[in-house]
């Protein structure tokens, strides 16, 4: 009795006096999350963080990515992604990610290449935040290049845009492959071909 009278008093004296229960409002009902978009800002790529409701799949970040930056982000950012009159179909199987550019879009530039994957490494499975899609094959070490025919870096060679980040370096990143499809042309691009992984 006497410990129990005791700590009310030093409690007391710490200016810590007991509550009543708190309403705090209704129990959340979805999850938020910054997606990374990539555009460019005049000397290269820049990431920039765009809030969403809900899981984000790789079709939503591609949706958002080829809509371009929002009115007040337009006067300091830009894209080298074209503004087709449809979205680009999006699929994925495993870790790759087919892109299918709309009728009337003969390809892509070098930056847009960069744009989309940088932005589909950053989706939570692809960078270690959220396990993996399914039968997607992501493991530490991968090798990041796998460019193919008219890809960014050839045949992934070291240190090139097809190839590894670093060499040697674990990447959580290199099971993702994008591959475009459109101007009569595909091209498979590895993680190499995002100057930030």
């Amino acid at each position: 009795m006497v410990t129990v009278a005791l700590g009310a008093v030093l409690l007391a004296g710490c200016g810590v006096t007991p509550t009543g229960v708190i309403e705090a409002g209704e129990p959340a009902t979805g999850i938020s999350a910054d997606l990374r978009l990539y555009f460019t800002d005049g000397g290269g790529l820049v990431g920039v963080p765009r809030r969403v409701d809900g899981d984000v799949d790789a079709a939503d970040a591609v949706r958002l990515l080829f809509a371009g930056p929002t009115e007040e982000e337009s006067g300091r950012l830009g894209t080298a992604l074209p503004r087709p009159a449809g979205p680009p179909k999006v699929t994925v199987a495993g870790s790759t990610v087919d892109i299918v550019l709309p009728e009337g879009v003969d390809g892509l530039s070098t930056t847009a290449k960069q744009q989309l994957v940088c932005t589909l490494a950053e989706l939570p499975y692809w960078n270690g935040k959220a396990g993996a899609p399914p039968g997607a094959d992501i493991h530490e070490g991968s090798p990041g290049g796998l460019g193919g025919t008219g890809g960014l870096g050839g045949t992934g060679g070291q240190g090139g845009l097809g190839g590894h980040g670093k060499p040697g370096s674990p990447s959580r990143h290199g099971g993702l492959v994008v591959r475009v499809v459109g101007g009569g042309g595909e091209t498979d691009l590895g993680i190499g071909a995002c100057p930030f992984f």
